[in-house]
């Protein structure tokens, strides 16, 4: 066998280990290839907006919405949705209804359903239903099984849906106000007309605070009128079946001021899974003005959990309107806050949790003082990629002003003003066109 010379096999070498050297920077050199754009929407968290600033009178052509937008002004009740928007008259108010009301989409978004009271021939409240097919159901509400006034006496003030098949009422009865200073709560079954008496069957519920009651109806967190000095009243999560607390807020650090004031903002995810509740954000010092953030109370832990920091941010504030996606992975809610001597204007900055990621998303200024909606939170689009809300102004250069109904993308920041004088909202719907 012939051999290489020995300068030739050194050589051979040198150059196997140059070759070898350049295979390893080559291999470890940045890649400076150009990545595809990743779609916001399959993004894992939405983007900072930075033009969520202003409402923008139109939207452009290659924008799209799904499905429509109800709301109620004084004329009926109406739905909006397109590009530009088309709004259409679904009911038209009779002159001799009072105060009629609109209660909204039903989740599913099958059904829209509004309450009407005629005086002429008789005092009455009427529930209807109307289906995107054109079917309309109504039912006579029988009043006389929950009230102790006079009918006539009586009002219908507010009114959501609890699931596709059930409403919780809030009603105006004179000599229960007048006992408790607050409206009665009652559980409907629209199609139906049958009342649930799963209210009175709660231990020491206090009569006239409101509830939040889980979709499956099978949970209910409420106010317990306690007789402990230390704490006026308990913020109590009961089991329907059991009919046994599965956790009370005394076990939690949660001052007496959270348990003494205001009505109780609440809010069940839709997988029925996870509860979303104001409280207290807690600190040392006996601190005098608001300090309400967002508590999440996951049934699988049973404990609920901070989700917001909002002391390191403000000097005051307060949440409401709290409002779940309807994919569940995101909680919406607004945060109005202000300098603690009042000095100042009192500003709204709507806020998203991310469940996913654990990230609060401070994603844009709310236009208005507050929220105009049926149940008083935001409305989510049914691909939980949109927020609307109907602005409300009750002071300053605008008081008085049309209440807009406006569109928020969570991924790309960008408002739209739908319709310019929008009422109250009523839900959104993909099945209504």
């Amino acid at each position: 066998m012939r051999t290489l010379p020995t300068r030739n096999k050194l050589l051979l070498s040198k150059a196997s280990w140059l070759l070898l050297g350049l295979l390893i920077l080559i291999a470890c050199a940045p890649n400076t290839t150009p990545t595809p754009e990743v779609s916001r929407l399959a993004s894992p968290t939405p983007r900072l907006p930075q033009t969520c600033t202003a409402s923008v009178p139109s939207a452009t052509a290659n924008q799209s919405m799904l499905g429509v937008i109800s709301y109620a002004t004084a004329e009926g009740v109406f739905d909006a949705g397109g590009w530009p928007a088309q709004t259409h008259q679904l009911v038209a108010w009779d002159v001799n209804e009072i105060s009629p009301r609109l209660i909204g989409f039903s989740p599913n978004g099958q059904w829209l359903a509004y309450v009407t009271y005629a005086s002429f021939g008789g005092s009455s409240y009427d529930i209807h239903l109307l289906s995107a097919t054109g079917e309309s159901l109504t039912n006579k509400l029988d009043l006389t099984k929950i009230i102790s006034s006079e009918v006539s006496l009586v009002a219908l003030t507010e009114g959501h849906w609890i699931n596709n098949e059930m409403l919780l009422l809030s009603i105006h009865d004179p000599e229960f106000y007048e006992q408790y200073r607050a409206d009665k709560l009652a559980i409907l079954n629209p199609f139906t007309d049958e009342w649930s008496r799963i209210l009175d069957y709660l231990p020491q519920r206090e009569l006239g605070s409101n509830v939040a009651i889980s979709p499956a109806l099978d949970r209910i967190l409420y106010f317990y009128a306690t007789t402990d000095p230390a704490w006026e009243r308990e913020l109590v999560l009961w089991d329907i079946d059991s009919k046994k607390a599965l956790w009370r807020n005394g076990e939690m650090s949660l001052t007496s001021r959270f348990l003494s004031r205001g009505a109780l903002i609440a809010a069940w995810s839709p997988d029925n899974t996870q509860l979303a509740f104001v409280g207290p954000e807690p600190m040392d010092e006996n601190f005098e003005y608001d300090h309400d953030g967002v508590y999440i109370f996951d049934l699988d832990i049973q404990e609920p959990r901070l989700v917001t920091d909002f002391l390191s941010r403000y000097e005051a504030f307060t949440t409401k309107g709290l409002a779940w996606s309807l994919d569940g992975r995101y909680l919406a809610f607004v945060v109005e806050y202000y300098k603690r001597n009042l000095s100042g204007e009192i500003s709204n900055q709507i806020y998203l949790y991310d469940l996913l990621t654990e990230q609060l998303v401070d994603l844009c200024p709310l236009l208005g003082d507050s929220i105009n909606t049926t149940s008083h939170a935001l409305i989510w689009s049914p691909d939980s990629r949109s927020i609307a809300y109907s602005t409300a102004y009750s002071a300053g250069e605008n008081a008085g002003k049309p209440r807009s109904l406006i569109l928020v993308d969570i991924y790309t920041g960008k408002m739209i003003t739908l319709v310019e004088n929008a009422g109250t909202l009523g839900g959104w719907s993909e099945v209504f066109q």
